[in-house]
């Protein structure tokens, strides 16, 4: 597009040119190219501070459309500074647009927070607790994407940390699910629950999603959050993780504590630094059975490496 002084004139006079060149040849301006795009799409999703080219559309008589402001917001993703198109198509977009939810999405899992802030002062904070078809918040949907400044600035807006989805996960579960240590403690900061509250996992701790996973320095998961591989000197990363609620929370179908999910689950890393935290050996679950005699029961019925590390699970909970 042509730049200079006179760049925003010259960007409406170029368009009405090649209107005018696509009526005389009989073009349609819904032509699309090999992405499906029009050119007004085109100049939508372009990243580049150049909303003028977008308003030269606009006065030439090109309509917004339901994709719109989806297209926008591709032009800003992961850039902070650049979200013009998107405020355009919210000053010259009448109603409320129907896909304000699809819009807030694309946002979220690109980092455009430039465009959320947009979208938020337009629509209110309240969006960010809306749910979608698979009962995911925009808070589930940052830290799927990894993007951690986008869970700040959403647990700054006061959106709700805790919230389950189909699945009856938390935003936090999900990060401990993905190995997203860094969200994990954002969210931990931002005071997300630590107890599950409906599904599944109703009433479980949420470091029943962190049993038999891997932390990268091949630390267990559980491990690395109870402080497990520092010295008995060194602070608790995670102080309220070792609060004997969280600890020994019980999960409201089961009866299974944590220290039964891991048993359960032979991550013998995991039993070794539940214990070392201090949980209670011997809870019972709904079936009456401690964490010790559940060990005993999946040994009667495993084998190979399982077998070996429900050996080992046995011994750290005293058993014979």
């Amino acid at each position: 597009m042509i730049h200079g002084s006179d760049f925003e004139s010259a960007a409406g006079r170029v368009v009405r040119v090649l209107v005018d060149l696509a009526n005389q040849q009989n073009l349609s301006l819904d032509m699309e190219d090999d992405e499906g795009l029009t050119a007004f799409d085109t100049a939508l999703c372009e990243p580049g501070e150049d909303a003028y080219v977008l308003a030269a559309f606009l006065q030439q008589g090109f309509s917004l459309d339901e994709s719109s402001l989806d297209l926008a917001i591709c032009s800003c993703s992961f850039d902070e500074e650049n979200a013009s198109k998107v405020d355009l198509v919210l000053r010259n977009w009448p109603d409320t647009p129907a896909n304000v939810s699809s819009a807030l999405k694309a946002a979220v899992e690109s980092g455009a927070l430039a465009a959320i802030r947009l979208l938020e002062n337009k629509f209110g904070a309240k969006m960010f607790d809306c749910k979608d078809e698979s009962e995911e918040t925009p808070m589930h949907r940052a830290v799927k994407a990894g993007i951690t400044s986008t869970v700040d600035y959403l647990i700054q807006s006061k959106a709700s940390p805790s919230e389950i989805d189909a699945q009856g996960v938390p935003p936090i579960g999900h990060a401990l699910l993905l190995q997203r240590t860094e969200i994990f403690k954002a969210l931990y900061g931002g005071d997300a629950n630590l107890i599950v509250s409906g599904g599944r996992w109703d009433g479980s701790s949420v470091l029943a999603f962190a049993v038999s996973i891997k932390h990268s320095s091949s630390i267990a998961m559980i491990g690395f959050l109870l402080s497990g591989d520092l010295d008995e000197c060194e602070p608790l990363r995670f102080p309220r993780l070792h609060e004997q609620a969280v600890l020994n929370a019980r999960n409201k179908a089961t009866g299974n504590t944590l220290l039964h999910d891991a048993a359960l689950a032979a991550d013998v890393g995991a039993v070794e630094s539940m214990l070392r935290a201090g949980a209670n050996s011997q809870a019972l679950n709904h079936a009456g059975r401690t964490a010790a005699q559940e060990t005993q029961r999946e040994m009667a019925i495993s084998s190979g490496v399982r077998s070996h590390d429900l050996e080992e699970i046995a011994r750290l909970l005293g058993t014979e």
